[in-house]
């Protein structure tokens, strides 16, 4: 009976140990997101549009955000957008885009950047995003036009 307490116990605690370090794992990739949080606006928008997103930490495992588009002063663009660490994988999640939330894993990640994929989704299949002193450039790509939004730190 020692012997299976014992076992019982090894494997609890190694269970554990394994769940802390996917944790702290994953906070350190949310970290390195830390240049992403703000109010951004769009610099590259055409016409009376004003396009913004804005971004915080909501958790140890969660960015959220709101991507919106004006025309003078109506809401003709809005989605909700947030990373979160799901099982140590990172992943960008749109809602209010298409009828079902849409999300993309992150395929790269750097101190500056990162890029998520989707190639089930009809468009966009790819997003990235680089962050170069206080202007961040988002762009989609993948079975449509590729297009870049350039922002400003606000």
């Amino acid at each position: 009976m020692t012997k299976f307490l014992s076992t019982i116990i090894f494997i609890g605690l190694f269970y554990a140990a394994c769940s802390s370090g996917r944790k702290n794992s994953d906070h350190a990739k949310l970290n390195k997101l830390e240049w992403l949080a703000g109010k951004w606006e769009r610099t590259n928008d055409q016409g009376d549009k004003k396009t913004y997103e804005y971004w915080k930490r909501s958790s140890d495992t969660l960015y959220t955000g709101l991507g919106f588009t004006l025309l003078k002063q109506d809401t003709v663009f809005k989605e909700e957008i947030a990373i979160l660490a799901l099982d140590d994988i990172l992943t960008y999640k749109v809602t209010g885009v298409n009828l079902s939330t849409t999300y993309f894993m992150f395929t790269d990640q750097t101190d500056s950047s990162f890029a998520c994929e989707n190639r089930t989704n009809e468009y966009p299949q790819k997003i990235e995003y680089r962050i170069r002193g206080d202007m961040l450039t988002a762009t989609i790509s993948g079975g449509g036009p590729t297009t870049s939004f350039i922002f400003r730190k606000k």
